[in-house]
């Protein structure tokens, strides 16, 4: 059944539009690109800093791909670790990755879903 099967503005009419409208924008190809590269001042939401995770809106591509990018703080810390670093908004602790340099450890905030 089509839109176009009821008359224009019928409620059958924008019940189908709007199914339709939301099975397109749930399969759309979506890409996240995930930095840990602070952002310049000026780039930061309001209020925001380059010590909590920020995750911005999608946008649409002129191909129809939705695209947001995605900012994972994280930290070197000497190893052995005595204090484990923690998110300075909600104090979820950040998570050791493999990533070792010399004598030091990568950690990256863990908390993503919390701050979406």
């Amino acid at each position: 059944m089509k839109p176009d099967s009821f008359p224009i503005g019928s409620p059958e009419s924008r019940v189908l539009a709007r199914m339709r409208a939301g099975h397109i924008r749930d399969t759309r190809k979506r890409i996240e690109i995930i930095s840990n590269i602070p952002r310049p001042q000026h780039a930061l939401p309001p209020g925001g800093n380059n010590s909590i995770p920020y995750v911005g809106p999608w946008q649409e591509t002129q191909d129809g791909t939705l695209l947001r990018f995605v900012y994972r703080p994280g930290e070197w810390k000497k190893l052995p670790v005595e204090t484990v670093p923690v998110c300075s908004e909600c104090g979820t602790p950040l998570r050791k990755t493999g990533k070792e340099l010399g004598d030091e450890a990568w950690f990256e905030a863990d908390c993503m879903a919390k701050h979406i």
